[in-house]
């Protein structure tokens, strides 16, 4: 499935994030959007928000929390644990599509309405929120 990175005129996406669409890095038919992750392990609590800069080649990306140590993916897993319950998705919904041993991801979110998204990714860039359990 293509995912096409999306434009000022792109809806919902494009039109209500501005400045802070950075960490949307696409999205494709169905529901499909690509967001870059920056996990925090070792974190004392979860928290989903907050916008890590980026550097060079790295894209801005959404900072993820997690108390979990950065070992045999534990760090991996609680950040999309913490993502989906962060979007109100399936933990199923929420995939690593590169970056599974680094701490900058690029995780796609399935079956999101770009309305609920943009929304959600706005408050989170400028504030971040405690979620799930520790």
């Amino acid at each position: 499935m293509p995912v096409e990175p999306p434009a000022a005129s792109d809806g919902p996406v494009g039109s209500v994030l501005g400045p802070v669409l950075g960490p949307v890095l696409g999205h494709g038919p169905g529901g499909v959007l690509r967001l870059s992750v920056r996990v925090q392990p070792g974190a004392s609590s979860v928290r989903v928000g907050g916008v890590y800069p980026g550097a060079g080649a790295t894209p801005p990306a959404l900072v993820v929390a997690v108390p979990a140590a950065p070992r045999e993916g534990a760090a991996t897993r609680a950040a999309l644990r913490a993502l989906a319950d962060a979007f109100g998705l399936a933990r199923r919904d929420v995939v690593v599509v590169r970056g599974a041993t680094s701490r900058v991801k690029l995780v796609e979110l399935r079956g999101v309405d770009e309305a609920v998204l943009a929304d959600r990714v706005r408050r989170l860039s400028l504030e971040p929120v405690a979620v799930g359990r520790r």
